[in-house]
Parts: C-alpha cells; sequence; structure tokens
C-alpha cells in the first residue's frame, strides 16, 4: 500500500491520497486546511494526533527547530515532515527527541513506539 499524502488540489483546498504503483493519483478526502490533511494523512498512515506535540514541546521550551536538528542529528526538513503530519517518527528519532527536550517519549508521542505508555 502507498503512503498517504497531501496535495494543494484547487485554491483553498487539499486533497489527501496516494499513488497507485501506476502513479495514479487516488484521492481519498478533501480538507480546507493543510492542518487538517496533514492531520488525516497521517491519520491514515498511521500516527496518532499526538504526533503533533513534538513542535507543542519544541515551542514551550523555545527551542527552535534548527537548534532541535543541531541537538538530534536529524535535518530540519525531516523535523518538520514529523511535525506537520508527512511522516512518522522513526523510533530512535523519538528517542532523539524525547532526550533533545528532557521529556518522555510519552509526553511527545502519547505512547512509546512499542505501545506502552511510559
Amino acid at each position: 500500500m502507498s503512503q498517504y499524502v497531501y496535495i494543494k488540489s484547487d485554491p483553498g483546498l487539499w486533497t489527501v491520497g496516494f499513488y497507485d504503483p501506476n502513479g495514479k493519483w487516488q484521492p481519498e478526502s478533501d480538507h480546507t486546511s493543510t492542518q487538517e490533511a496533514a492531520e488525516r494523512a497521517a491519520w491514515l498512515n498511521g500516527s496518532r494526533p499526538t504526533m503533533n506535540r513534538l513542535r507543542q514541546v519544541r515551542d514551550e521550551q523555545g527551542v527552535s527547530q534548527l537548534h532541535l536538528a543541531y541537538l538530534t542529528g536529524i535535518q530540519p526538513s525531516a523535523i518538520s515532515r514529523v511535525e506537520n503530519g508527512h511522516m512518522a517518527a522513526y523510533p530512535n528519532w523519538r528517542k532523539r527527541f524525547a532526550l533533545a527536550l528532557k521529556v518522555s517519549e510519552c509526553d511527545i508521542f502519547g505512547r512509546t513506539q512499542d505501545g506502552s505508555e511510559k
């Protein structure tokens, strides 16, 4: 199965869908904001709403994406994609984010990668 993404399909409209193996766009739903589209794509890809707490925790601590990139060794563009729901954080990234922000994985992602609440 392909990964769900969103595209700007019309002015003020973002469509969530995926490209099938033949490269044909398969729409799933329309949204009026990038935030809604990103959350829907993340949900369809297996992430849960708590995913966006990375940005919230980072902002609460006054840590820029660039500084978080420095602390974790993860590219700023990848951090942005995780925060916006374009991709899920790899298990080792989740640990690195938590260590850099001095919080538990649970504080950022709700549950650890193995599903437990620590």
